[in-house]
């Protein structure tokens, strides 16, 4: 009977340590909606923000799923937004599924604004870090992720896209070295490996990386750069997927880097 007890107790407290709460705002009089998870009060002053888009076609519910933040590092504000029905002219060119603007005002930029309405409520609600701002996306959401470090570079301490790419020239123009984790899979059937190898060579040049990368594991290359603005990347032989081997190294990498 105590051995019961000790474990219904232990499944309460784990319940508790990753609670969520959904969150609903206004944002050019159209609701948005994201899930958030905040640490329990600790003694850190500041705590540092993720945020995690989930892919076309997808939910909320599903890039938690899959990203699994919260565990990997209790320590941080967890954001995982929900997207709206989105028109992407190959996979669905009458926006019968949920998703993020591709490019710098797309959709007259409702998903840029919708991070700015997000970063403003939290910034009212909690003491969070903007030294420490981060950003990935799968797909789709992985796209987004560079929008954002496109549009809010100045502001965003890194970002993480996994199996996704910049596709506009107007907005690789725009984009400023930051320090990037991309994740590919070199069977990607969506976002071809090939046109993945193209956004990370770019990254790399844009970064003032060494053109050679350092390899840490099976999957792992570092490009070291000279402006402390460091390139990684997760390769592994895999299709079109969120690898949960890669969230680990992904939150290192995070907390490796802030403005």
């Amino acid at each position: 009977m105590g051995m019961i007890c000790f474990i219904a107790l232990f499944l309460i407290v784990i319940a508790r340590a990753y609670s969520f709460e959904t969150i609903k705002i206004s944002v050019d009089k159209l609701q948005r909606e994201f899930l958030l998870y905040v640490p329990a009060p600790s003694t850190q002053e500041k705590m540092p923000v993720v945020f995690a888009f989930h892919g076309h076609g997808q939910e909320l519910s599903e890039a938690m799923d899959k990203f699994k933040l919260e565990k990997n590092w209790q320590e941080a504000i967890i954001v995982y937004p929900q997207g709206l029905k989105t028109a992407i002219q190959q996979m669905d060119p009458n926006g019968k599924y949920t998703g993020w603007q591709t490019y710098g005002g797309d959709k007259k930029d409702r998903d840029i604004r919708f991070f700015d309405e997000m970063m403003s409520y939290l910034g009212s609600a909690y003491s969070i870090d903007e030294k420490r701002i981060y950003v990935t996306g799968f797909s789709n959401g992985a796209a987004f992720a560079y929008v954002l470090a496109a549009a809010r570079g100045d502001g965003i301490a890194a970002i993480a896209p996994i199996a996704g790419r910049l596709g506009s020239y107007e907005d690789l123009k725009a984009l400023k070295a930051i320090p990037v984790f991309h994740v590919a899979g070199k069977q990607d059937e969506i976002v071809k490996f090939k046109s993945q190898k193209e956004m990370i060579e770019f990254l790399v040049k844009l970064n003032k990386c060494a053109d050679e990368g350092k390899t840490v594991n099976k999957n792992i290359t570092v490009y070291e750069s000279a402006i402390n603005m460091a390139v990684q990347t997760f390769i592994y032989n895999g299709g079109h997927k969120i690898p949960e081997d890669a969230i680990p190294f992904m939150v290192e990498f995070f907390k490796n880097n802030h403005l």
